[in-house]
């Protein structure tokens, strides 16, 4: 009796059951069920409902919103295309719903479009003025682009939003932390904590702070108590564990440096509902790592690493992985780990020189010698780069490179005797100088006395000391009486940064002036004559040396924002004269922004400081394209090609400047001086230089282009 009225009450229900579903309008059903699926992370099922849902009712309003769950369950499926077009549908039906619009932010910085992500950020903080996560992601975003002031606004418009949030107020205390020192971060996050004591980001935070920053252990201690209290499990609470358990004879692990409260990818995604609170910050991991893990999965830890400020952990995570791969002959991973060592960790040296001995191994020393220049650009005080360098040179006919860093090696470290050796037999054998050959053997010698090697010296001093002699004894040429060329002082304004637009959240490059070649001298008062048609230089024809690579690599999507960052920060350490660093900075905002003419005419600059002339010109060539009016970097190009003896290539450079610039004394000066190498370009060379004197009659170099004149 009792099986059977459970069975009529069984189906009684599902006849209730089924008159409620079919009195729901068509697609509302599939619609519920979809939400029910998603929330059980079935996203297959859930995609499936919503496509359902939206077929059943074409045309409806409601279909914004299943578009964008429809885009929420193909993200989970890793089906971005279809997430992204999902999201717009979702967008177009309704514009003033803010969850599709933040969530095609979330999925453009998931694929690595951090300025289209910002754009639609700031869309989605106007669509509704109550809703604060939009402008709390957009602080983060300038948090990880280290961006603190912009992080600043962004934070605080979103705290007038939610004023009481602890997340929110969290991620300033963070932002303190940079620009305002430890103590000022921990104030900050007490203020997040009197809004919620239990909040565990802001008690990880503060228990980090006192160990790592003021060195505090005792209420770094009680501060990591209560975030276990509220966190039993995770990085972060192994590393709060471990700090509270003195019995362990090793240290406990490093901290990374702090960064926002940053959400998972699954935390990330939207919906109408509100977001849940984000977990805590990540510490570091373990310096174990699982034996299978993939090339690309190293790479994205050593990335995240970095980001937090810690590229030295992030390079040696890189170069221990690629030893590994080394040791078991994957070649393909070995190399990809190197690489990435350099894009990642770009301003430590120590990955482009593990790097350029993987080219070397292979044989490859044309690549490699590209990578050993970018390690002596950011270090010239390496004997390691300087030594590789000059060896690769050899090994790539590049004989004045190798001169350059053998000499610099040799005055590093006066006591590498294959430095010493190598550098006399290149003296000897390739620049065949056989008075400073004679000296560097010397030299071997009374520093190595017990090497085999000096046993050799003695006979080639013989061989070597009538030619240094009949070399001293034959005439010297004769000093040319043209005028020297004056170099231009280069022009390494800042990038002007932009007015805040709308409430301050974002900021936007704006295009600088060209830099000129020189500073203009007036013309004389009497009118100036018709510069004469210079026809070119004849002189032998040769093609011209292929410029080398600058060996950028570009991020997955322009960022404008770091862009200008990284090249004020150039333009800071160049006036500075720090080269080396400033080529660092202004190499990492062509990577950001290749489009930056400035960026690559201050490169050119600093490599030319430091004695780089290829990758100088290199540099100067790239700014040309991406603003072939700009003439400062013609003019220095030339005057680069005319001093390595390329003097067709200078002339046609100084011809198409005077073409665009006919009113600029340095050009016609410029080709006045390649003119006047040879006889029969003479007249050519007369022309020139009275356009010179023309345009710039006081200039401290004109009595010497008029005393020429007078003899020629």
């Amino acid at each position: 009796m009792k099986r059977a009225f459970s069975i009529l009450a069984g189906l009684i229900a599902a006849v209730f059951l089924f008159a409620a579903s079919c009195s729901k309008p068509p697609g509302q059903a599939e619609y519920d069920r979809g939400l029910y699926e998603l929330k059980r992370d079935n996203a297959v099922r859930a995609r499936a409902m919503f496509e359902r849902s939206i077929a059943r009712r074409p045309g409806s309003d409601g279909n914004a919103l299943a578009y964008n769950y429809l885009g929420v369950a193909a993200w989970k499926l890793g089906q971005y295309r279809t997430a992204q077009e999902a999201f717009e549908d979702s967008r177009r039906l309704n514009p003033t719903l803010v969850e599709p619009v933040y969530n095609l932010a979330l999925l453009y910085r998931h694929q690595g479009n951090e300025a289209r992500a910002i754009q639609l950020l700031q869309d989605a903080a106007k669509i509704d003025e109550r809703d604060p996560r939009p402008l709390e992601y957009l602080g983060q975003l300038f948090i990880e682009g280290q961006q603190w002031s912009a992080a600043r606004r962004a934070l605080y418009a979103a705290l007038n939003r939610a004023p009481d949030s602890a997340r929110i107020l969290t991620a300033l205390a963070v932002v303190d932390l940079y620009q305002n020192g430890p103590e000022k971060s921990v104030e900050s996050h007490l203020i997040a904590l009197e809004k919620d004591s239990r909040y565990a980001p802001a008690l990880f935070n503060v228990g980090l702070i006192y160990q790592t920053r003021l060195r505090d252990a005792e209420r770094a201690k009680a501060y990591f108590k209560r975030y276990l209290a509220q966190e039993k499990s995770g990085s972060a609470a192994d590393f709060a564990r471990a700090a509270l358990e003195p019995k362990h004879t090793g240290s406990a692990p490093t901290p990374a440096p702090l960064t926002a409260p940053a959400e998972s990818d699954s935390a990330r995604v939207s919906s109408v509902t509100p977001a849940p609170d984000v977990a805590a910050p990540s510490a570091p991991a373990s310096a174990s790592r699982p034996a299978k893990q993939t090339a690309a999965a190293i790479i994205k830890q050593a990335t995240a690493t970095a980001e937090r400020g810690d590229a030295r952990s992030a390079l040696d995570q890189l170069l221990s992985a690629a030893k590994e791969a080394g040791r078991d002959k994957r070649t393909g991973d070995q190399e990809e780990l190197l690489r990435a060592s350099t894009r990642i960790a770009f301003e430590e040296v120590d990955g482009y020189l593990e790097l350029g001995h993987f080219l070397m191994d292979r044989q490859d020393f044309t690549s490699a010698l590209r990578i050993y220049k970018q390690a002596v650009a950011l270090d010239a005080r390496s004997f390691d780069s300087q030594f590789s360098m000059a060896r690769a040179a050899l090994k790539s006919g590049e004989v004045d490179t190798a001169l350059v860093g053998l000499t610099a090696a040799v005055r590093l470290n006066p006591q590498s005797v294959d430095a010493q050796w190598e550098l006399a037999r290149v003296l000897d054998w390739q620049v065949q100088s056989p008075e400073r050959a004679i000296q560097a053997y010397r030299e071997f010698e009374k520093r190595f006395p017990g090497d085999p090697r000096a046993r050799l010296i003695p006979e080639r001093i013989k061989v070597l000391t009538p030619l240094a002699r009949a070399a001293a004894q034959a005439p010297a040429p004769k000093p040319s009486t043209a005028p020297q060329i004056p170099t231009p002082p280069p022009e390494i304004g800042p990038v002007p940064r932009p007015k805040p637009v709308d409430d301050a959240l974002l900021q936007t490059v704006t295009s600088a002036s060209a830099p000129q070649p020189s500073a203009r001298v007036a013309p004389a008062s009497s009118p100036a004559p018709e510069p004469r048609a210079a026809p070119a230089p004849r002189v032998p024809e040769r093609p011209s040396k292929p410029l080398p690579d600058l060996g950028l690599r570009p991020m997955p999507a322009r960022n404008a924002s770091a862009a200008t960052d990284a090249h004020n920060r150039g333009t800071t350490l160049l006036k500075q004269r720090q080269y080396n660093d400033a080529i660092s900075a202004f190499r990492r905002a062509l990577e950001y922004d290749n489009r930056s003419s400035l960026s690559a005419y201050n490169l050119g600059v600093a490599y030319t400081h430091v004695g780089n002339y290829e990758m100088a010109k290199s540099a100067y060539a790239h700014a040309l394209a991406a603003q072939p009016d700009l003439n400062g970097a013609r003019y220095n190009l030339a005057l680069l090609y005319f001093q390595s003896g390329d003097r067709a290539s200078a002339a046609a450079l100084a011809q198409e400047l005077v073409k665009r610039d006919p009113s600029g004394a340095a050009g016609h000066y410029l080709l006045g001086q390649i003119y006047s190498e040879r006889p029969e370009t003479l007249p050519d060379a007369r022309a020139a230089y009275s356009r010179y004197l023309d345009l710039a009659p006081n200039d401290p170099a004109a009595e010497a282009v008029r005393s020429w004149l007078t003899t020629h």
